[in-house]
């Protein structure tokens, strides 16, 4: 697979879960290398569906702001767009019907792809971010 980060500048993965083993892997990595010098903030994209309003008040006073807008107002909004490859992209509600239920979110998964993200999903990062694999 591969990803474009620019117009000139593309990576090769083996699957979705390479990439995210090593997007989120290089800021763990480097937070384990020195802790107390690398700044980042790592919000997790369900926290944002089912705790939407707590997050982003956390989010925007950790950066020293205030939450400014109503963010109620997107809920059925998809936040990329109805268009290219996000067309029939996901609002916040119809997210919320499909992760918010544990049987839906691996519902189109095989056996052989449980056993794939089982194997290859980095575990210092599942537990990191409070994630289980996928039964």
């Amino acid at each position: 697979m591969d990803v474009w980060f620019q117009n000139n500048y593309r990576e090769k993965y083996e699957s979705l879960v390479g990439l995210w083993n090593k997007w989120y892997g290089e800021y763990s990595d480097a937070a384990a290398a020195d802790n107390s010098s690398f700044p980042r903030l790592i919000v997790r994209f369900e926290d944002l569906l089912f705790h939407h309003d707590e997050v982003m008040t956390q989010v925007c006073e950790c950066a020293g702001g205030t939450v400014t807008k109503d963010i109620e107002n997107f809920v059925g909004v998809s936040a990329k767009g109805e268009f290219g490859p996000h067309t029939g992209g996901s609002g916040l509600l119809s997210s919320i019907q499909r992760y918010g239920h544990a049987e839906k979110r691996v519902e189109r998964m095989t056996k052989e792809d449980l056993v794939y993200a089982r194997g290859r999903l980095r575990g210092d990062m599942m537990e990191a971010f409070g994630y289980s694999y996928p039964e």
